[in-house]
């Protein structure tokens, strides 16, 4: 009972201060919300939705499956067309709408985590103030990763319920709609189902939960509310007979030809090996520390000192991105946080482990899939990390909690570097928000 409390009175305080910090970050943003122009991009957002209330059709007067996307713009768009009489100001509405909801899964990462501490707090700020390039508005990028947040931490919280399975599923298929190539997550899901049988045979204890046919199915129920919505979507604006026209269109894209996927996956390295010209001298330091991790058998022992190394490691990407933030690295940035976070987890003695399937490797798997289906290389891939880092923080500050009481140098220095590693990606997500707007000025 006074553990309770003493847990209780924990989490109060903690929800004081990131409701404070959180504040703060929501007036960042209100005060950036006029500021700027996306170019080509942001207008192009809203104008399918637009399009389609003018009376075009899905997938027979467009053909890119950035389309799909509309489904969630395009009630919105029309709402305020009637109550607007017309389009004058939609911009600007659209990135009140993007603070709304942004903000609304920001609080909700916090509040399905806090459980874990200090690493919820992390990640729901450092969310909260990462946009993908920057732009403040309702896109398929913006949305993807607020829906792939959700499904995380309803996922990988630290209490799963029937419920949770299907919110998550839900958020999923509408991450998908955002993202179709993200599908490929779920036929894993799928392959993984009966491996998992397999081994629960054998006598392994699936503590997660996820792979029971139970959660299976209510995941699966969830996906599918999103889906029957579209559907009726669908075809209120199209038909099969234009989808079944259109697909050589689709597929024909110029600007993305048809590549293999061995090929995807390797422009996807050679995109991260050639972000930075020096950027093999952490990935190397990191990857060295993560072969030592994996044949130490010391590794509780010598924890903190890789758990140093991963940190050095990202400090040293965040050296290296620092001089160019504004022109190259304003989506980049959030990655380095993830080597910590992996090296963190791997360490850890009780690890959450549906947290790290939901954030982590969803995430990453999001992360291969927008830069197989963009031509921007590095900038597009490094922005799924924002939903990657969600479970590196709370995984940081698992470790943290798992090595309090430890005593020397390398318990000094791995708070310290957790520290200094906060502190730099808090700095550059205020500089990028308040500095850097997508092919436009900066702020004055």
């Amino acid at each position: 009972m006074k553990e309770n409390r003493i847990k209780n009175t924990r989490i109060s305080r903690l929800t004081l201060v990131w409701l404070m910090v959180f504040a703060a970050a929501f007036a960042l943003l209100l005060w950036k919300l006029p500021y700027g122009f996306g170019g080509d991009d942001e207008g192009f957002y809203l104008s399918i939705p637009h399009r389609l209330i003018l009376g075009d059709r899905l997938f027979s007067d467009e053909w890119h499956l950035s389309q799909l996307s509309s489904f969630f713009t395009y009630p919105l768009l029309k709402l305020y067309m009637i109550v607007n009489g017309g389009t004058e100001g939609v911009l600007l509405f659209s990135r009140v709408c993007y603070l709304i909801v942004h903000s609304v899964v920001s609080a909700i990462i916090y509040l399905r985590l806090r459980e874990h501490g200090f690493g919820a707090l992390a990640a729901s700020l450092a969310f909260m103030l990462y946009t993908p390039l920057g732009m403040m508005t309702l896109s398929y990028n913006t949305l993807a990763i607020d829906f792939l947040a959700v499904f995380a931490v309803f996922i990988g919280g630290e209490q799963i319920s029937k419920s949770g399975l299907v919110i998550s599923g839900a958020a999923f298929a509408c991450a998908v709609v955002c993202c179709p190539y993200l599908a490929s997550a779920y036929v894993f899901y799928l392959i993984a189902l009966p491996i998992a049988a397999a081994l629960k045979k054998r006598g392994h204890i699936d503590r997660s939960r996820l792979f029971e046919l139970e959660s299976f199915i209510r995941f699966t129920a969830g996906i599918m509310i999103p889906f029957v919505l579209f559907v009726l979507y669908f075809f209120q604006h199209s038909g099969i007979q234009d989808v079944i026209e259109n697909l050589p269109g689709i597929f024909s894209d110029p600007e993305h030809p048809p590549q293999s996927l061995i090929f995807k996956f390797k422009r996807y390295i050679y995109c991260i090996l050639t972000a930075h010209k020096f950027i093999f001298i952490p990935l190397g330091v990191y990857a060295i520390s993560l072969l030592g991790l994996a044949l130490d058998r010391s590794r509780k022992e010598h924890g903190r000192i890789y758990f140093v190394i991963s940190m050095l490691a990202a400090l040293g990407c965040w050296l290296l991105f620092t001089p160019a933030l504004k022109e190259t690295y304003f989506n980049g940035f959030i990655l380095p946080l993830a080597f910590p976070g992996f090296c963190a987890y791997v360490l850890l003695d009780k690890k959450p482990v549906r947290l790290f399937i939901s954030s982590f490797v969803t995430g990453t798997i999001y992360s291969f899939c927008v830069c197989a289906t963009s031509n921007m290389g590095f900038v597009v891939l490094s922005m799924a990390f924002v939903v990657v880092n969600i479970s590196s923080a709370v995984f940081i500050g698992l470790y943290l909690r798992q090595i309090k009481g430890e005593r020397g140098l390398a318990d000094v220095i791995s708070r310290a570097g957790t520290a200094i590693c906060f502190i730099v990606l808090a700095a550059m997500l205020c500089y990028v928000k308040v500095e850097y707007c997508f092919w436009d000025l900066s702020p004055s």
